[in-house]
């Protein structure tokens, strides 16, 4: 894979392998909370896709594979350099044919709009009226709760919705492993760097460089770091 493959999703990308013996299944049928791209690497395995149960399933979305009883919709045998796309929620199954098989699995886990929105509403924290205790002690809060409702309302014109984006990005570049090349070998040279010494940016590395007067700010990892820089005039 490419590096920056999956950066048009904008979303944390993870990878497994997963290595199975003869006629042995990983899983039980079950859905995954994430899209999963799988990639056989060698031997054949048989997977058999079921369909939805529910629809675009969030972590707290469980679900409960015992006695599962439905019949594959599909069936599909993976030989090696396949490729197939499980979408988040589909329910399925893996075993491995005749011989040890092998596949990798590369899972997008998308930011949801419910993701989205609750990093908006810390922004609530700003209004004193957002910032009050939950009144358990008064028994029915059901007028409150409306009158809290009607609130936030009135409040949401208020709210800075790019500071949403701003706050995934954020996520996103600090969960998702940064690539780095030749790592061991650029600490082993460090002592060779000097005030002369060119500098190269890593292939792949998610990065952000910030202006600022006469230094350049360079943000890798979510850690700034600063360079002085000459402006020509």
């Amino acid at each position: 894979m490419q590096p920056g493959a999956f950066a048009k999703f904008n979303a944390p990308v993870q990878a497994n392998l997963y290595i199975t013996p003869n006629k042995s299944q990983g899983f039980n049928p079950h859905w995954d909370t994430h899209d999963v791209f799988v990639l056989q690497i060698s031997g054949t395995k048989t997977w058999h896709l079921y369909g939805f149960e529910k629809e675009l399933p969030t972590k707290n979305q469980s679900f409960v594979s015992k006695d599962y009883k439905k019949e594959p919709i599909q069936t599909i045998q993976l030989s090696p350099g396949d490729f197939l796309y499980v979408p988040r929620g589909y329910v399925h199954d893996a075993m491995a044919d005749d011989g040890i098989s092998s596949h990798i699995t590369i899972g997008v886990l998308s930011f949801t709009w419910a993701r989205y929105f609750n990093e908006i509403f810390p922004q609530l924290e700003e209004f004193k009226e957002f910032r009050e205790a939950v009144p358990f002690w008064k028994g029915d809060l059901t007028e409150l709760i409306q009158e809290k409702t009607e609130s936030l309302r009135q409040k949401l014109s208020q709210l800075n919705f790019n500071k949403g984006i701003e706050r995934l990005n954020k996520s996103f570049h600090s969960a998702q492993p940064q690539p780095v090349r030749n790592y061991f070998e650029s600490i082993r040279n460090i002592s060779k760097l000097s005030g002369d010494s060119p500098l190269a940016l890593n292939e792949g590395l998610i990065y952000q460089f910030v202006k600022k007067k006469r230094a350049m700010n360079y943000i890798c990892w979510v850690k700034p770091s600063s360079f002085r820089i000459h402006l020509n005039r």
